[in-house]
């Protein structure tokens, strides 16, 4: 197997981010630096990146509830928690599919396979993921319409989504139903519009459901 489609395989990221870190020498098999893009990796081949064995075995898919004040990614500069202090040894290299920033909750699917983790964050597959959300007051039904029907805020589009209005008030629940997740992308439009996200919770993905999940706890899901 070329050695750029086993990194994406071992799900460590894509098959060209897999080419920059052979570029950059970080890829080591049997004892060493590889950076020819063209290696066949053979059985007997341990290869490994951050000092860590990179295997390739049955495509495993997780459920992680994921609390608030912690950030979706292996290492953060500035010292906050992690979301691997909350996941046992043996899903330290599973990656991610698509992000929840630092202050939201909810469902993450975390897997061993780079090519099931790009299949579900591709805008293409229309994969629809769902949010309850509460912001600060009332959501006018014309504010409502133009979210729903795509908007574009400093030059950033984004696309159409769902809303349904749960609970009115001060502070307003609302689901919400999008196929792609841009960078706060939630709270960013929200925030344009004079309606702050308090909190935010990813309650689907796909077919896979937050369900009764513990906060921080983990379970393993059929594929």
């Amino acid at each position: 197997m070329r050695l750029n489609k086993f990194i994406a395989k071992a799900g460590i990221c894509s098959r060209r981010a897999a080419d920059q870190l052979i570029k950059s020498g970080l890829i080591e098999i049997n004892g060493t630096i590889i950076t020819n893009f063209a290696y066949q990796v053979k059985i007997t081949d341990k290869v490994k990146y951050n000092k860590q064995t990179l295997n390739i075995g049955q495509t495993r898919l997780y459920a992680f509830n994921k609390p608030k004040a912690c950030l979706t990614s292996s290492f953060d500069s500035a010292g906050r928690k992690i979301i691997y202090e909350y996941l046992p040894k043996n899903l330290q290299n599973f990656s991610p599919i698509g992000r929840l920033d630092y202050n939201s909750e909810g469902l993450l699917l975390l897997t061993n396979d780079g090519s099931l983790k790009r299949h579900y964050e591709l805008p293409k597959h229309k994969i629809i993921r769902k949010y309850k959300v509460r912001i600060f007051g009332e959501l006018q039904e014309r504010v409502k319409k133009q979210i729903e029907l795509g908007i574009t805020i400093d030059k950033i589009k984004y696309q159409k989504c769902q809303i349904e209005i749960i609970k009115k008030g001060t502070n307003s629940w609302l689901e919400i139903s999008l196929t792609e997740g841009k960078n706060r992308e939630i709270r960013k439009i929200f925030e344009f519009f004079g309606h702050p996200v308090s909190r935010l919770i990813r309650t689907s993905y796909g077919k896979y459901k937050l369900q009764d999940l513990a906060l921080g706890a983990i379970k393993e899901l059929d594929i």
